[in-house]
Formats: structure tokens, sequence, C-alpha cells
């Protein structure tokens, strides 16, 4: 949500007598049905339930009230309150007995940095009350300080004067319009008229910032890190990882020094190259691609401001972030005088020419509008002449400024436009020597514009949906029209699809329904539930009806024939790398040369593997790729082949053997079962991969792929991590949040991390396993906690939030689960600690093939099972726990079962 979100209140009415047990008692039935803390009016069409985490706030709310009536000389009570939720902070509308009107500010987590984000605000309200006439509302009491009796940083403040500029605007006359706008460049000019050594943000002389990043101002104030959102970790769904640079915040004491922190804050959202970027729409591009980019825009923004007109327009100047109308009162009876300018958050110092693009709202066209002469005219003057001067300036010579640290959130491609515009007109511009950016040839120009026709048209698209479904940018949709907003929602991208579909769109950069679905601004998240319900019921009858039509004796050719040697055929193309050498259809010679394998036993194989769906036939000895075969060059998939063909396939081909010797008995010791009776061995399946090369690394990476894309418990609208994990989390010291045990290289920290980044955000979280695969989760993922650690030994982490066990029960049987409870449950806390527990449960009736083969596969390899919900019930009471909800968001996947110590379940 940007700074122009709109705030909502809701008004409720509590009496707060000094003294008085009825009325406290009263008050109290009146606060129940209020929760201060959670944002409730409005939800989000992308990242819903990231975004109103982000603004929950966790304070002492009572504590707040009384310090607003001691604030107040006279005050007894507050009879009533307004709450208002804006986009970066809760906001409160206190009204004292007496009549006196006073404003408390919490910031939400998505505002700023902590302690900076009060600091930064307060600072400059301070020194321009005391060095210009600029009208700004007192402040009466503030903290930037968490840890007050209140809980949360605040700014209490006397309520502004006057009504909102945006109320009077639409009825004031044209001349009243140019003398308000006039009256407004006359606050501007004189904040434009303050110099400032540096670029950064201005702070108390004594604010919690490191001494080398003060740069001293005037007595009492300092210039410190840049506070706005750009360069923090504050952003919902968007990571920081500074692998490829440090936080470069500033301050910075020229132009060069600041083109770096764009820079620097660009390359600091870019993952490890080797890994996927987040979220991508289908222009996204790639890290390294990025970094190459950056490097060059680098290069062309310091050319640019060596400019001497750019120098001109760059000098370091004060900034309010979001000067509209409604942070702008007026006089009641005179609405061309200007009573006060609210909402400092974020004021910061910047080149004058970083705001030459911005048009503030009273200056914008409406219904009964000024000439243009007349409102140009107003408007420069509005914009003082350090901004109009840079707003004169060619936007040429400022565009790749704006666009620098976007790359990721707007797509490399954008900026790779801009580049190329001013690259095409260096010698125009007046600029000297060549473009350090240089034009691509014309192979990579033709790629660069498909690609970024495509990026226009997926902005144009959020446009006209932001218009359609009256949202937001950011896809904000206020709680009352949450349920309508979300069928039309899912209506449009419905009649989009079939219009793409049936060539009626008349956007010629979208040719499916695949790629519309790429570049759609929101999240389908709920409509993909809803696709894949039908997919699934689809999938199953197409089954049955191959079922019904294929007679018996060609079901058992196809088992007895052409699936084993199928397998072996894909083997063989994998240790041949084919088809990651179909990118375009290969003939078999080709392929031969490639491969250096006989031109005649690649015939046979290829023509197998045509046959049997795994690649097209396109021409005689000709072969192409399927989505099948593309799929096949993802190491995970291939890793899934590799361990299958190594472990659990011979195992279950002698499994009918070894239920023979037992008299059909299912196997009791895990020592001695089908697995060492397969493999001749007297070693754990575990023991045994280890000794194998390349098997333990080839089961992680073959997980990696089993769970992506798979429904997961993280997922908005299964478990409510919020309500019974984040809400009464200690935090601090030692604390740990969570120990994922035996977590493998750390998938499920990583997509908790992604998917839920404001409820985890500081909290410890610890990966537990053996030493192999906790070697490789620290080369991974270098953040992870990870730890070396048996689960049959005594649990090292005592009293975490939360002991998370995925898929590890499911390989023992029930003496050796109750084991691991064990050592998990004499490590709880009680009262606080729960164990998740996330496996299949097989249902009673209807279970799906991929939850029957895993039972036999688990038979067979380790002697265990997948459970059926009374099995884990009997199981998980054995081991002196409780069950306190269990969570199946679709019966083909994985349940979360959360227990506890007995006297701490809330049933």
């Amino acid at each position: 949500m940007t700074r122009a979100a709109v705030y909502h209140t809701t008004q409720s009415t509590i009496t707060k007598p000094l003294d008085g047990s009825k009325a406290l008692a009263k008050e109290a039935i009146i606060s129940a049905a209020f929760d201060p803390h959670t944002y409730t009016t409005g939800r989000w069409l992308r990242r819903d339930r990231l975004e109103r985490d982000a603004r929950y706030i966790k304070f002492d709310f009572d504590a707040l009230r009384r310090k607003v009536v001691e604030l107040c000389p006279g005050a007894r009570s507050i009879p009533s309150y307004e709450n208002v939720e804006g986009g970066f902070n809760r906001i409160f509308i206190f009204t004292c007995h007496n009549a006196t009107h006073v404003v408390a500010r919490l910031p939400t987590k998505v505002a700023e940095p902590p302690r900076l984000t009060t600091n930064s605000e307060v600072a400059p309200i301070r020194y321009l009350q005391s060095n210009t006439n600029v009208p700004i509302p007192t402040i009466l009491d503030w903290s930037d300080d968490s840890t007050n009796p209140i809980g949360s940083e605040y700014i209490i403040m006397e309520h502004a004067t006057g009504a909102q500029l945006q109320q009077k605007w639409p009825t004031m006359s044209g001349e009243q319009q140019i003398t308000c706008i006039q009256a407004i460049a006359t606050n501007l000019q004189q904040i434009a008229a303050i110099g400032f050594p540096v670029y950064g943000s201005p702070y108390f002389a004594d604010a919690p910032i490191a001494c080398a990043d003060k740069q001293p101002f005037t007595k009492g104030f300092c210039i410190g890190p840049h506070c706005g959102t750009r360069y923090w970790d504050c952003n919902v769904g968007e990571a920081r990882y500074y692998n490829l640079t440090k936080p470069n915040r500033g301050p910075w004491s020229d132009l060069t020094a600041y083109c770096n922190g764009l820079i620097d804050t660009g390359l600091s959202r870019l993952p490890p190259v080797d890994a996927p970027i987040p979220d991508g729409p289908p222009f996204q591009g790639s890290a390294v691609a990025d970094a190459h980019l950056l490097s060059f825009g680098r290069d062309v923004i310091h050319k640019l401001s060596e400019d001497p007109r750019v120098q001109k327009t760059s000098t370091p100047t004060l900034h309010h972030a979001d000067l509209h109308k409604r942070n702008i009162f007026v006089s009641d009876n005179d609405p061309t005088i200007i009573t006060n300018i609210i909402d400092w958050q974020s004021s910061s110092i910047e080149p004058a020419f970083e705001y030459a693009d911005e048009i503030p709202d009273f200056a914008a066209p409406y219904s009964n509008p000024l000439s243009e002469d007349q409102r140009a005219k107003a408007c420069l003057q509005a914009l003082v002449p350090k901004l109009s001067a840079a707003r004169a300036l060619d936007d040429n010579l400022l565009r790749p400024f704006r666009y620098c640290h976007r790359t990721l959130r707007d797509s490399a491609v954008a900026f790779q436009q801009e580049l190329i515009e001013t690259s095409k007109r260096w010698k125009e511009l007046g600029l000297p020597e060549d473009c350090p950016y240089p034009l691509p040839g014309s192979h990579e120009l033709l790629v660069h514009q498909r690609q970024y026709d495509i990026f226009v048209a997926a902005r144009t698209l959020k446009q006209r949906l932001v218009r359609l479904l009256d949202t937001a940018p950011d896809g904000w949709v206020p709680t009352h029209a949450w349920e309508a907003t979300k069928v039309a929602h899912e209506e449009a991208f419905d009649g989009l699809v079939q219009a793409v579909e049936s060539e009626e769109s008349t956007d010629e950069q979208i040719m499916s329904g695949k790629q519309l679905k790429g570049i759609w601004p929101f999240d389908l998240k709920l409509y993909e539930v809803r696709i894949k319900l039908m997919y699934n019921s689809l999938l199953a009858n197409a089954r049955s009806l191959i079922a019904a039509l294929e007679t018996p004796a060609e079901t058992v050719l196809w088992l007895s024939w052409a699936e084993p040697t199928r397998l072996a055929a894909i083997h063989t193309a994998l240790r041949l790398n084919l088809f990651s050498l179909l990118t375009r259809p290969c003939t078999t010679a080709s392929l031969a040369s490639s491969t250096a394998a006989s031109p005649a036993l690649l015939q046979r194989l290829l023509r197998h593997l045509a046959a049997t769906g795994i690649i097209a036939e396109t021409e005689p000895e000709t072969w192409a790729a399927t989505p099948l075969s593309q799929a096949l060059c993802d190491p995970r998939h291939a890793a899934a082949l590799k361990y299958s063909a190594a472990l659990p396939a011979p195992v279950c081909a002698r499994l009918p053997d070894f239920l023979a010797l037992t008299n059909h008995m299912e196997p009791e010791d895990p020592l001695r079962g089908p697995f060492q009776h397969a493999m001749d061995t007297q070693l754990s399946p575990w023991a045994w991969s280890r000794k194998q090369p390349g098997l333990t690394e080839a089961f992680s990476l073959h997980m990696s792929g089993y769970h992506a894309g798979r429904a997961s418990w993280m997922d908005e609208g299964s478990y409510p991590i919020k309500d019974r994990l984040a809400i009464g989390c200690r935090e601090g010291g030692e604390e740990v949040f969570m120990v994922d045990v035996g977590g493998g290289l750390g998938h499920d920290l990583e997509e908790l991390r992604a998917k839920c980044p404001e409820l985890v955000k500081g909290k410890r979280m610890v990966l537990q396993d053996l030493k192999t695969p906790v070697r490789y989760a620290k080369k991974a993922r270098p953040w992870i906690e990870a730890m070396a650690h048996d689960f049959f030994q005594e649990q090292p982490i005592k009293g975490a939030r939360a002991y998370y066990l995925h898929s590890v029960l499911h390989d023992w049987q029930d003496e050796q689960c109750r084991q691991i409870l064990d050592n998990l449950r004499n490590a709880m806390k009680r009262g606080y600690s729960k164990i998740l527990i996330n496996e299949n449960i097989v249902p009673d009736m209807g279970a799906s093939w991929q939850v029957t083969s895993l039972d036999i596969i688990m038979m067979a390899t380790t002697g265990s099972r997948e459970r059926t919900e009374s099995q884990w019930r009997e199981l998980i009471t054995s081991a002196g726990l409780q069950i306190t909800g269990i969570w199946t968001k679709d019966r083909l996947y994985e349940s979360l079962i959360e227990a506890v110590l007995p006297e701490s379940a809330k049933l």
C-alpha cells in the first residue's frame, strides 16, 4: 500500500473515569468487542494474509489511553475515540471529556525500520517548528522505544485545526484554489530554503544510530540513514538478501554516493544466483541478468550525475513524502488559509530532482479545473525554485535514477528499456563520450522488445483491473466489499481467459490463458484451489474412462511391458542428457553426435520414449520435447527417478517374496524387513543410502521437488499460524520460535520464511538433521541456524514455541515414533510449546493413489506406514500428548496435526 492509502475509521465510545469499579466493568465489556491491535478495515487481493499480519501491532491499549489522559490537563476520561487505520500506522483520535482532541499514531511493521521510523518523523517536525512558520500540530509526547509501558513506538499530538483540504477543494472557486496553492508554496519555500549538508533522513542528535552513520547538522539534530522503505526490509513479500552488496542506506555526502545507494538497493533485493526469483512474471529474468544490468546502470547514472544540469538540480532538499490534500488542513471559514500540514513520516533529504515527476493532487485536473496556464503557473510556484528547475530538466536525464532500484519489483526489462532509450539519445541529450551501456544486438533487441511489450501489457492489465474492481493499486479492498470483489475478480479472470483462448482479446501480447495467468497482478490462489478440485475430478474420471475402455489384457501388457521398459529408457536418457538437448526438434543423428552414443541404440530408445508419451516424434527420426520431458530436465525430478530406481523400485519388486516368507504379515522389525531382504543387508535404509554415492543428495532433491507446488499448511486458509503460534510467542534472547526436526535441507523453513515473513521476522528458527544434510543445508541456505542432531537422542533445545516434524514419523513404526515424541515432549514447556506433525492422513474411504503408493513404499523400505486419523490419535495419545487440532486443506496432500502437553490443551 502506498502512502496515498485511504484511511478508514471506526467509532467507539469508551468512558474511562479515574475511579469507579462499575464504570471500569462496563468499559471492559465494551472493549471486548473491539480489537485495537488487528487490522480489520480492509483486505488485499494480493498477499492478503501477509499484508494484514504485517499491520498487527502488539501493545497495551489501556496504557495508551492512560497516557493520553495524563497529557491533557484537566482531562479525567475519554468518552469516545475513532480508530483510523492507514496503510502504515494505527491512528486513534481520542476525545477527552473536556472536548480536547488528541491524536495517537503507532507505526506498523511496514512503516519503516524500528526506532528510526518515529525519530525521523518527530525530528523534522521539531526542527521546522523551531526554525520556520510551517504550521504543524504540537507533539505532546513520543517514544521510539517499543519497550516503553505502551509496548509500541508512538507519537501523541494535538489534533490538526480546521478542515482537510480535500473536503473543501471541490467547492472552492478557481481563484481560491490558486490562492491556496500559493499559500502552500509559501510554506514549501521556507522548507526549501534550509541547507542540508548530505542526503539521508533527519534525526535527533541522540538517535540510536551508530556514530559512523551520523552527519552533524545543527545543535540537537543530525542526518542519518535514509528511513524510506525502499532501503529496508519493510515491504510485504519482498525479501532482502544482501548477498551481492552490503546495506547502503546513507547518509550520502555527494550525488555519486547517493547513486551507489540506489544501485545497491536494487542489488540487495536479488536472491542468490542459484535460487529462482520468487513470484516472478514471465519477463522477470534472473538474478544474474539483473546484477549484470545494474552494473551497467551504475556506470550510466554516475555519468549522468556528472552533468552540470543534473548537478544543478541535485541540491539536498527536505521533502514531505505525501503532500496531498488529505494531509493539508485549511481554515473552516477561509479555505485559502493553511492551518496545518500533517503526516511527516518518511520525510527525507533527497536530490531535488528525485521528486520532479510528482504532481501534488491539488495540482491535478478536476471537473471544474483552472486554465492550464493558471494551474501550471501555480504548480511551478508550489514546487518552488529548487524543484521547478528540476521539473524543467529533460526527463530523459532523470528516468534512469527512478528505475534502477526497482529491477526486481518492476522487472529488469523496464530498467533495460530506460537504458536503451538513454543510450539512443545520449548525444542528443548533449552528454559527452559514449553511453556506458552499449546498445544490444538486433536479436537481443527483438527478444527485449517482446519482453517489454509483455511488461507493458501487464502494467495495462493491472491499471484496468484496479479500475474495474475499484481497488487500490496494491489490491486493497474495504472489508465490506471483500466478498463481492473476490467474486468479481474471479469472473474477470474467467472472462479474460475465455477472450484470450477464443482469440477475442485485443491485446496481441497475451496469446494464451497460461500467459495471462503469468502476468495477472493479484493472487489466484482461491481460484486455483477451485480449478485444482475440478482438475483432480477430471483426472480421476479420465483414469476411470481409460480403465473402462482398456481390456484387461491391454492393461496387463502395459504393466508388464511398457512400464519397466519406459523407466529403463528414461534413466538411460537422463544419463545421456537427452532431454536437455531437445531445446528444438533434433534428429537421431544430431543427438548421437552430441552424446557419442550409438545412433542405432538411440533410435530404439527414442522410439520407445515417443511411443509411451515422454517425447514427441515430429518426423521420421526427428524428436521434440514435451512438457514431461522438459520437467525431467529439472534436477529435482531427475533425482526422484534416480532415487526410486536405486531403492524403492528394487525393494518393492522383492516385496511379494518377503511377504510370502512371513506368511503375509505386516513387517514388525525395521532391521529385518523387506528392505534388508531385497538388498541383502543388515543396515537400515538410511545407513545403506549413505554408503551409496549421491543417493542421500538425490533423496533431498527429490523431497524438494515432491513438495514444490503442493498445498501447504502455510497457505492462507489452512493452519492459522498467527493465532496459534505467533501471538503469545516470546521473543528475544535464546527464545526459539520453531525447531524443524529432521528437516533435511531446510525447505520448509525457507517456505515459512517466504510465505509468512512478518510473522517469523527476527525469530529464531533451527534446522535439525544428521551431519550430511546439515552440511548441505548450511551451504544452500546460509541464513538457517542448522544443528546436527539425532532425534532418537535428548532434544537439546528446550521450551521452543513449536517442534515441527514433516514426513518424519511415517518412516518409523509406532515404538520408534513414541521415542521421537518422548524426546520432544520432555523438551516442551507446558502451556506454551506445541508439536506440529505434517503427515498424510489416510481417509477411511476413497484414498488417493498417491497416498496408497506411499503407504506401500513405506512398508517395503522402512516397515512403517501412512496412518489413518484414528491411528494418529492412538499414537500421539500413547506418547503422553493431546491433539488440539487437525488441519487438512486437500486430502490429496498432507495434513497438519497440532499436539500439546495435556494440561495446556484448549478444546
